[in-house]
């Protein structure tokens, strides 16, 4: 299959995978378009779009959703989301790829009681800045955790505390199926696109201190 070689998006990944340290662009491009290559189900798809998409399923899509986070992306940046979000209206053409039904996700960040009931109100409408992923498999989620750091009555010294990171179950209707492009296909990852609304319909803490959000996407 003939390809091109060099691309606005192709320049904006390399230098951004540069800043933050990943494995060498090209090895990175090349790996990439093998598999590409090996599903005819994705010959449709321009290389640009499922370079972005297949990146993000990698340690990159923290490089990705920092940016957004902070309100300023760099130019490349911007650049890699819009061929992200075209890729997922491409994918959404095909039915078989949007996950209409109940999805998971994990708060894999530290957070205590006042962060879940100021930004998970019940009623309220919820909505990130960044892209959400999610996944079809509960198991894959149930059980990870996040680390604590507490101080000890005692000598007041920070002590190491694990606890169950709080689970998302979201019922969804847009999120994309993302196993066609990406790297972990065993994941069953789905992705919200940057303009997808939640409703949040339930809140509770279980015995053991876990919370469980249940979310609506309207």
């Amino acid at each position: 299959m003939t390809r091109l070689n060099d691309t606005p998006l192709k320049r904006a990944l390399e230098r951004e995978m540069t800043r933050f340290g990943y494995t060498p662009a090209e090895t990175t491009f090349n790996h990439a378009f093998r598999q590409k290559d090996a599903r005819p189900e994705l010959a449709s798809m321009p290389d640009d779009e499922f370079l972005a998409l297949r990146l993000y399923t990698t340690h990159f899509y923290k490089s990705v959703n920092r940016q957004l986070r902070s309100g300023k992306p760099t130019d490349d940046m911007r650049l890699i989301v819009e061929n992200m979000q075209k890729g997922l209206k491409r994918l959404a053409e095909n039915p078989e790829n949007v996950a209409n039904r109940t999805l998971y996700r994990g708060i894999n960040k530290p957070v205590d009681d006042k962060f879940i009931h100021n930004n998970f109100r019940l009623g309220d409408s919820y909505h990130d800045t960044t892209f959400i992923s999610a996944s079809e498999d509960l198991s894959l989620v149930g059980s990870s955790f996040t680390t604590l750091s507490v101080k000890n009555k005692k000598d007041n010294n920070p002590q190491t505390r694990y606890q169950k990171s709080p689970l998302l179950e979201i019922e969804s209707t847009s999120a994309v199926r993302l196993s066609s492009v990406s790297i972990n296909q065993s994941e069953h990852e789905a992705l919200f696109d940057l303009d997808a609304r939640f409703q949040v319909t339930g809140k509770e803490k279980s015995a053991s201190g876990r919370w469980h959000i249940k979310l609506n996407e309207v």
